[in-house]
């Protein structure tokens, strides 16, 4: 008996598998060149981000007339020589502070005796230090008992290192002195030809990108925009930062004051890390001039004061929407770049950052960088509130709603939200679960009765516009939202569910009374059953206006589903695809059917006005 051959591997089983690994592996080939290539790539990034910074000074002199090369030797002089400058105060405030730290001995070493526990030992530390003694003592005492055999104490063998001779520590002076120097000159090498050859440099890069040049021009000039205005911001906070910082500790008496006003604006440019040791060591030397303690006290006051303005009031006006990064990609940014590059990394992450969001947000392939870094939400309304009712947290869903509505408006949150939250149920519906169906229902459920609570607007049994379910519970939950919505504007309405359109109760449906009859639909087959059941409906009482709610059509949709025919040859009627569109007909249609009288707070639709209201063919 011959075995049957097996059948042929499917492709599409092994791509999703063999995807994760190519990408896997690309990312891991990325990490290693940054980490190996780092005394290139580190240099390099720095002079990129320093020609964002100064790129529109080099414009600005080349519009006046400036020859390129000319332009950006003045900017890129001009720059180091206040960079320099700004090195020479600081290193020379720096010596006189040293100079000055050999008096303030005896007031660290008289406040640390201040601190030291009293000296008959009588406080809960000296208690506690004997008692662990006396416990230690006892453990040592056992472990002796129990050991047998003679005790053999191990012998001491110290290993000192060879002196270093004079040649080798020339050599490792000159590797520190001269690496810092090596990669500073390489900066402002990469710097002055980042600057001559911006706009070729540009073209390059859309070159080797390829695909759509007008799509990748796009990102990076988005790219060097978000990062010269961030950069720009972060200069201005961080200098507003420093010099009411070198004020403050000038009045407290603090030495240095202008010396930890520089460092601290410096510092800030380091993420989380920065600010900490920015305010720690004026506190440190406060703690060490002052015999009494006010000096602390101030100090830190000052730096917590000026820490809450600037992390609340200063950064959000500054950076907001500018950086386009969220705060916890900000966090794992500074990490990631920090164990790649150093310190240095953490002075290059946000920049960093921005760009490969910039990027993700332009470019397909990379999509994913601005879903994990940006600040952008990770779904838009509906499709956040659908995620919340099919996870189960119903209250939260309704919390969301609620604040929605009353910051937007009820009819608003409606249109924009529900029922577009409805229209994804409806397509989603063959691939959920009945207990996600059952959840997105329930809490849509629970989500207008808490409208209506908070925004009353009851349906009334004696209003004459009918709101129906075209097909199913979705369509009978959006029916129930527009009656709602519909009686909070003042035209009382009430709803059914999708049954009682069906086929076979049809015949039954009570129409006594009722003017206007809106057949809600969520899906293109609800909407289909709703012409067949609006053409019925229109059979049945050729004075009945009817009206399809077609949710998941677009609006501009409306009125070429207002011309067509359904299978019968009897015409659809009037379509609308938002409850702001229903709810302005058929306010015209009550404005027409009373001309001439005051408004009531029930207005009537009859029939005979209300037909040139919702025309069968052309817009309304």
């Amino acid at each position: 008996m011959s075995a049957e051959p097996l059948p042929p591997p499917n492709p599409s089983s092994t791509a999703g598998p063999l995807r994760f690994f190519l990408i896997c592996a690309s990312a891991a080939l990325v990490i290693a060149a940054l980490h190996f290539g780092q005394l290139l790539l580190m240099p390099l990034a720095l002079a990129a981000l320093l020609a964002f910074v100064l790129d529109p000074l080099v414009a600005a002199l080349t519009r006046r007339g400036w020859p390129g090369a000319l332009a950006v030797a003045l900017v890129v002089t001009l720059t180091l020589a206040i960079l320099a400058a700004l090195a020479a105060l600081g290193a020379q405030q720096l010596a006189a502070l040293s100079r000055e730290l050999p008096t303030y001995q005896s007031t660290i070493q008289k406040k640390l005796r201040e601190l030291r526990p009293a000296p008959d030992g009588r406080s809960a530390v000296a208690a506690a230090s004997r008692l662990m003694a006396v416990v230690e003592g006892e453990i040592a005492a056992a472990g002796a008992a129990l050991k047998s055999g003679p005790s053999r104490t191990p012998t001491r063998v110290l290993v000192e290192p060879a002196p270093k001779s004079p040649l080798r520590t020339l050599a490792g002076v000159a590797e520190a002195l001269l690496v810092p120097l090596a990669t500073a000159g390489l900066v402002v090498v990469l710097l002055a030809y980042l600057l001559g050859q911006r706009r070729e440099l540009s073209d390059r890069l859309v070159r080797l990108a390829g695909g759509d040049m007008h799509r990748m021009a796009e990102a990076l000039n988005d790219a060097a925009q978000r990062v010269s205005r961030y950069l720009l911001a972060q200069l201005l906070v961080n200098i507003g930062y420093g010099i009411p910082l070198a004020l403050g500790l000038w009045w407290i008496g603090v030495p240095g004051a202008w010396l930890w006003g520089a460092a601290a604006a410096l510092l800030r440019y380091v993420p989380y890390l920065g600010p900490l040791i920015a305010g720690a060591v004026p506190l440190l030397l406060a703690f060490a001039v002052d015999p009494g303690w006010s000096m602390v006290l101030w100090t830190a006051a000052l730096v917590l004061v000026l820490e809450l303005l600037v992390n609340q009031v200063v950064e959000p006006l500054a950076y907001g929407g500018i950086s386009g990064i969220s705060p916890v990609a900000v966090l794992v940014s500074a990490g990631f770049w920090a164990l790649i590059w150093g310190p240095m990394g953490l002075v290059l992450a946000t920049p960093l950052t921005v760009c490969l969001v910039v990027l993700g947000r332009h470019v397909a392939d990379l999509r994913f960088l601005d879903v994990l870094l940006g600040d952008a939400p990770a779904f838009d309304r509906p499709t956040l509130l659908y995620r919340r009712m099919i996870s189960g947290d119903r209250d939260e869903a309704v919390a969301l709603a609620a604040e929605e509505a009353a910051r937007d408006g009820l009819r608003e949150f409606y249109d924009a939200t529900a029922l577009p939250l409805l229209a994804i149920a409806a397509r989603a519906a063959p691939q959920a679960s009945a207990r996600q169906r059952q959840r997105v229902l329930a809490a849509g459920s629970r989500i207008v009765e808490a409208l209506r609570e908070r925004h009353p607007g009851a349906e009334s049994p004696d209003a004459r516009v009918l709101c129906v379910g075209a097909h199913d519970a979705f369509d009978t939950l959006s029916a129930e939202m527009l009656a709602h919505a519909l009686a909070r504007e003042g035209l009382p309405a009430r709803s059914l569910p999708a049954s009682a359109v069906a086929e076979r109760r049809l015949a039954g449906l009570v129409l006594d009374g009722i003017d206007v009859v809106l057949l809600c639909s969520c899906s293109a087959e609800a909407l289909r059953r709703s012409r067949a059941a609006g053409a019925a409906l229109r059979a049945r009482a050729p004075q009945l206006g009817v009206m399809l709610a077609a949710w998941a059509a677009p609006p501009e949709a409306a009125d070429a589903l207002a011309e067509t025919v359904d299978e019968g040859g009897a015409p659809a009627g009037a379509v609308v695809a938002t409850m702001a569109d229903a709810a302005a007909r058929l306010a015209r249609a009550a404005a027409a059917a009373q001309p001439h009288s005051a408004p009531s707070s029930a207005p009537s639709y009859p029939p005979a006005r209300l037909r040139p209201a919702y025309p069968v063919q052309g817009a309304p």
